[in-house]
């Protein structure tokens, strides 16, 4: 999703691979970020944080980039989630 995106492929293409690839593995901390950046960016704010609604803290403690982290940082804000 994220090379899709980088050709300029059609952001609901691109949406469509990172939703493939969490329901591959819906553990996996990188797709959820990378789905809600994408989401967030695409300026659906809503459909960003439910992607990421249901990270654990422990989840969200394990994302060591900055950049993923002030991502996550800013879909929880524009919920109103301050408690994450």
């Amino acid at each position: 999703g994220y090379y899709a995106a980088r050709c300029g492929y059609e952001p609901r293409y691109t949406e469509s691979l990172a939703r493939k690839a969490i329901s591959l593995d819906p553990e996996n901390v990188c797709f959820r970020v990378g789905l809600a950046a994408h989401l967030f960016k695409q300026e659906r704010p809503g459909d960003a944080y439910d992607v990421v609604r249901e990270l654990s803290n422990e989840q969200i403690e394990a994302i060591t980039c900055s950049c993923c982290l002030n991502r996550i940082v800013s879909v929880y804000e524009s919920a109103g989630d301050y408690r994450r």
